[in-house]
């Protein structure tokens, strides 16, 4: 399971996460309409006090990372246990863990 981790739960994780995300338009308070970036937490958005800036919220983000992480090691958990033995091929692999970078 550890290579499975690696492999394939890692590279899931951080495709999803880009791919799948969310886009709230929330209303500022004391300011326009805002778009924040992020699902099921909102991680990202314009920075409220300056022209130009960016907030990012750690703690939001890291639960997401969680989240999504955890969703991709229970179903490929399930996957491998009960349905059929997950083996990744080399290609598949190396391409996923060559998407990465960042």
């Amino acid at each position: 399971m550890k290579k499975l981790a690696w492999k394939l739960v890692l590279p899931l994780t951080i495709i999803s996460f880009v791919v799948f995300t969310k886009w709230w338009i929330v209303d500022v308070v004391d300011g326009p309409q805002e778009t924040l970036i992020g699902f099921p937490f909102p991680y990202n958005c314009p920075g409220w006090h300056t022209s130009l800036s960016l907030q990012i919220f750690v703690w939001p983000l890291m639960i997401d990372l969680l989240v999504y992480y955890t969703f991709w090691l229970v179903l490929i958990f399930v996957i491998n246990r009960y349905v059929r033995e997950i083996r990744p091929s080399k290609s598949v692999t190396t391409t996923f863990l060559d998407c990465q970078v960042f």
